[in-house]
This record gives structure tokens, sequence and C-alpha cells, in this order.
């Protein structure tokens, strides 16, 4: 390995190092995991108590680290929030339904069919299995202006599908009369 070589790879090491211009500058070292783990910590605290981005972002800047990596750091808090929140909502949900099997379970040694039946409606609520089907358009929104801008638009790419245009308009005409 040349001197000058030698002597930039300990300059890199070392923390300091020169610019194109001559004069030295210090490089930037990379945090430890120990570190980054505290500083999204930091973050993630922050975020749960409702701080805004820009006050994580003032934060982060006293840790002289740059707009890319501050960026960074509230992505992984941010992450964090939203699997507490996934591990949350799946630990509640099973909670929930562990209750209602219980009660299912009371409802069905002491005979009660209403009981039952409230468990099944409960558990049938939860996973979505009365939701509806179809929501319908208000009138509302189909005659509104940004609606009827938006209609014409489509027509208007649709004429050089005759077919598929007619399709449109009826398909159009018939939420309309509903």
């Amino acid at each position: 390995m040349k001197n000058s070589e030698g002597r930039q790879l300990s300059e890199i090491m070392n923390g300091t190092g020169k610019s194109d211009s001559g004069e030295t500058k210090p490089t930037l070292t990379r945090a430890n995991k120990g570190t980054v783990e505290s500083r999204v910590s930091t973050l993630y605290k922050l975020l749960v108590k409702g701080k805004s981005r820009a006050d994580l972002r003032q934060i982060a800047a006293k840790w002289d680290i740059s707009d890319r990596q501050i960026e960074r750091y509230i992505a992984m808090a941010t992450e964090e929030v939203e699997k507490r929140a996934n591990y949350r909502r799946n630990y509640e949900m099973g909670k929930a339904m562990s209750r209602l099997d219980e009660i299912y379970v009371d409802a069905e040694n002491a005979g009660d069919i209403r009981g039952r039946l409230g468990v099944v409606k409960q558990v049938a609520d939860i996973v979505g299995l009365n939701a509806a089907e179809k929501q319908e358009i208000s009138m509302a929104l189909i005659e509104s202006a940004e609606w009827q801008t938006l209609r014409s638009r489509i027509l208007k790419v649709m004429e050089k599908y005759p077919e598929a245009r007619a399709a449109l308009l009826a398909e159009f005409n018939e939420d309309r009369q509903k």
C-alpha cells in the first residue's frame, strides 16, 4: 500500500480528512447499533406523545446527522408504532374472540338459544361477515360538478371505443335512476 493511501485510510479511521479544496474537515462516522436503537426509541416516544414531524426533525438535528438519516430514523420510529398497533389489534381481537367463546359455551350449557345467537352475531360483526356488500352512490355525488367533469372526460376518451362508451353511458344512467 502506498504511503498516501495509508495516510488517507488513517485519516478516515481517525475521523479527519481533507476536502477537495485542501482544508481539513471531520468525516462522518457511522452510529453503532445501540446509538441507532436509542435514537429511534427517542423518536418513537415523541411520536407516541403526539409530536409533529417538525418537532422530531428539530430534535434529531441535534445529533449532527444528515437530513436523509433523520428521515430514516423517523421512518423506523413510525414503523415501530405501526407494528405495535398491529400487535395490539391482534391481541385485542384474540381476547374478544376468546371471551365470546366462553360466553357461547356458558349460554350453551344454560340452554340459552338467544345468548348463543347473540354471540354468533357478535362474532360475525367482528370478522366482517355482516358487512354491507355494496355501498350506494349518493345523488349529491352524482350531481356534483367534479363528477360531471370527470364523467365528460371519461366519455370523451371512450369515443374511440363506441361499444364500451355505450356500456358506460348505460351504467351511468342506471346510477342516476336509483
